[in-house]
């Protein structure tokens, strides 16, 4: 007997729907603050789309598998300081605007743990590159 997590649906700007896990979509201090702000009822998979009107489909997918991939973590995913795991490196390894919409929507979604491993990522690439090739 396989236990279903209570999912939730997402909207991007574009007005497609995502479902998404609850637990993954609370790794969003927005979301999670929304919920309680509102008493949201989290064992319910009858909930309310919730919009992101500032977030497109295509980084919506993103950071919806980021959260999903990480909604278990016991805490931030830094092995050292200063390093991020093979996973996250990967997630982020995309041409620069997509990067940077991730960013963004992880700012506008106060995604913490993205925001630090993000700004890890930029650190890495941008460390001793000449201001030209920045």
């Amino acid at each position: 007997l396989t236990i279903m997590s209570p999912f939730v649906k997402v909207i991007s700007n574009e007005g497609e729907t995502f479902e998404v896990d609850i637990k993954a979509i609370k790794m969003s201090q927005t979301v999670k603050t929304m919920f309680e702000a509102l008493g949201v009822d989290e064992n319910r998979n009858d909930l309310e789309p919730i919009p992101f009107p500032l977030v497109d489909s295509a980084t919506l997918k993103k950071i919806i598998a980021y959260c999903e991939h990480h909604k278990n973590d016991a805490r931030p995913n830094f092995q050292r300081k200063g390093c991020i795991s093979n996973w996250d490196f990967e997630f982020l390894a995309n041409e620069p605007r997509m990067l940077i919409s991730i960013i963004m929507a992880a700012d506008y979604l106060e995604i913490q743990s993205l925001r630090k491993i993000a700004g890890v990522f930029v650190h890495h690439q941008i460390t001793g590159k000449p201001l030209k090739r920045i």
